[in-house]
């Protein structure tokens, strides 16, 4: 995109105020048009499944369609063999659920296991998640470890991939971190809301539901048991 702005000084005293300001914000645009680049799916039998158009980035001092053309196909795999990497972490195990039953005596109870049911199938998921995520985070540093040429272009695609790959391992670790966050929630669901003290009608009671005050409790209900253990005689 160029600009042309008229020189200022040289229109004065030949233009009218309204045309010499004209002429100074005068810009012509020249747009210079991407190439773009066709990714077609063709299956075994050579039926065609899908396609898309890619339009190319402006690169400058590189072949963008050949820079285009790997990148794209670094993606591809990366989520065509990230499986081959899902064996190096531990498989999620099979999800649980409780069982809950609504009881005119004590109707909070199913409301609390059903929540319950509904923190261990969110656990569940992001367990999922975080393990197809470090396993794509791993496949895309193999990827990354085969541009270790001493080109720009190789240098670019180098650090393309490791940016995707940080990416991916970061959100892994979001999402191992959340699962710290509902295990919090989790007790706090299945002991009924006594287990912590807490105020649920404050605005931000779910705030308060952390781990040192989960420790705290538990400190307090092993000192309680302890104690009375000690007293009680048979």
């Amino acid at each position: 995109m160029a600009f042309e702005i008229q020189d200022y000084l040289a229109s004065i005293g030949t233009l009218s105020p309204f045309k010499t300001v004209w002429r100074m914000l005068r810009v012509s645009f020249s747009l210079e048009e991407m190439p773009k680049l066709k990714v077609t799916i063709t299956n075994e039998a050579g039926l065609r499944t899908g396609e898309y158009t890619i339009d190319c980035v402006n690169r400058p001092g590189l072949d963008v369609e050949r820079y285009d053309t790997i990148y794209t196909i670094n993606l591809i795999r990366s989520a065509a063999e990230r499986h081959d990497h899902l064996p190096d972490f531990p498989d999620v195990p099979p999800l649980s659920m409780v069982s809950s039953t609504f009881d005119l005596m004590n109707p909070m109870e199913a409301i609390y296991l059903n929540n319950v049911n509904e923190i261990w199938m969110e656990t569940h998921n992001l367990m999922l998640g975080a393990r197809l995520n470090f396993a794509t985070a791993r496949i895309l540093k193999q990827l990354e470890d085969e541009h270790q040429g001493p080109t720009d272009f190789d240098l670019n695609v180098r650090l393309d991939l490791h940016l995707e790959k940080m990416e991916r391992f970061h959100l892994a670790t979001y999402e191992m971190a959340r699962i710290e966050d509902l295990i919090v929630r989790l007790v706090y669901e299945y002991f009924g809301g006594q287990f912590i003290e807490v105020d649920p009608s404050q605005d931000d009671w779910e705030k308060r539901l952390t781990w040192d005050r989960m420790k705290e409790a538990l400190n307090k209900r092993v000192n309680w048991r302890k104690t009375h253990i000690r007293s009680w005689r048979p």
